[in-house]
């Protein structure tokens, strides 16, 4: 093999395990998101695997862009273009997946969870005389709800944290008694913070 067979083959080599670590992670992206068309709920190592997969087709967007304007040939230029144009298509395929879990887990919590967790809020209520002005843990198990904490506001109402929501860290509830909260409680600086339906509230 001489020198120019070595030139020649470099180009080919980084392109075909670019290509193949590019299709690789959208595999990975396009099976996890899958999940969210079926599942209420996404375990905290499917949700950890889709960040993973997306910040590496990130990556991969800019090295493309990149490798178009530095590697001599056209096709070569014509993939890495493609590949880089492609990861729209994954985008937009992620955050309309996205949106449909989301909007699939709070329907889920109008029809039917909204009535276990009240269940949980009607107990609480019974036994507010022990409550504090302090979020305090009333009640641990091991079943649906993992903990729940609550407190007494200064003008008599009632806050309550249900979390996390089938062992899903990033998931979770609040009630209220009172007015209607324009943020987390708890973290004002929540982005995912959300009002579902009457005094209940998704973080």
């Amino acid at each position: 093999m001489t020198k120019q067979d070595v030139k020649l083959g470099v180009p080919s080599q980084v392109n075909f395990v670019i290509t193949l670590v590019v299709f690789v992670d959208w595999m990975i992206i396009f099976a996890t998101y899958r999940w969210n068309y079926s599942k209420e709920i996404v375990p905290d190592a499917v949700s950890s695997i889709q960040a993973c997969a997306l910040i590496v087709a990130g990556l991969m967007f800019v090295l493309n862009l990149v490798v178009v304007f530095m590697i001599s040939g056209l096709r070569s230029r014509f993939l890495h273009l493609f590949l880089a144009s492609a990861f729209l298509i994954v985008c937009w395929a992620t955050f309309s997946s996205d949106r449909h879990h989301v909007g699939l887990r709070r329907s889920w919590f109008i029809q039917e969870g909204i009535l276990r967790y009240e269940v949980v809020v009607k107990m609480i209520k019974t036994n507010s005389y022990i409550l504090t002005d302090k979020p305090q843990v009333v009640r641990q198990t091991n079943a649906f709800i993992t903990s729940i904490c609550a407190c007494t506001n200064k003008d008599g109402s009632l806050t309550v944290w249900i979390s996390p929501r089938e062992n899903n860290s990033r998931l979770g509830y609040i009630y209220t008694s009172g007015a209607i909260l324009a943020v987390d409680p708890s973290d004002s600086n929540n982005p995912n913070f959300y009002h579902i339906t009457n005094g209940w509230y998704e973080f």
